[in-house]
């Protein structure tokens, strides 16, 4: 699932959320290099990967609740992306967002290794898919996307029916 499968998810959702959001789609396709710090906001707001199993090493105590040296856990990365004391206007794409520090690839001991990789790959196919294809679009309405898990950590688009 790590590499590749996780990357060209990705890449679906990240084209998704351009299309549903098109004043993003032109500025990108007006400013190309936005996609160099704009990748890790197209992450953040909506990604493959949501939900991160860990089982704890020590005691500790999250918003009041005692979680016990061993017990397994899941991190709501999806969630914790959309957190208003983080980000402004959370559920706003917004490429020219800067310092954007979203937990998708997890971080210290648990980053993900290939994550410089998978964002290389996203920096080079988004900005050439909406530029080949300048007047790209959904062709069914949005609610007819549908997404689907493969196994509880990894989400995918079950088609994308575009137009260009």
């Amino acid at each position: 699932m790590a590499g590749h499968e996780s990357t060209s998810n990705m890449i679906a959702f990240n084209v998704f959320s351009l299309l549903r959001n098109p004043e993003q789609l032109t500025l990108l396709q007006q400013q190309p290099s936005l996609i160099q710090d704009g990748i890790d906001e197209l992450i953040r707001y909506d990604a493959s990967v949501h939900v991160a199993q860990r089982v704890g090493l020590e005691d500790v105590v999250v918003a009041g609740r005692a979680i016990p040296a061993g017990e397994p856990c899941l991190i709501m990365q999806g969630a914790a992306n959309y957190d208003p004391d983080q980000y402004e206007e959370p559920e706003r794409l917004d490429l020219m967002r800067r310092k954007v520090q979203h937990l998708v690839f997890g971080l210290g001991s648990h980053s993900c290794l290939g994550n410089q990789l998978a964002k290389m790959e996203l920096r080079m196919a988004i900005p050439a898919l909406v530029t080949r294809f300048p007047g790209i679009r959904l062709s069914v309405p949005e609610s007819d996307v549908r997404s689907r898990n493969t196994g509880l950590l990894l989400r995918h688009l079950k088609d994308l029916p575009v137009t260009w």
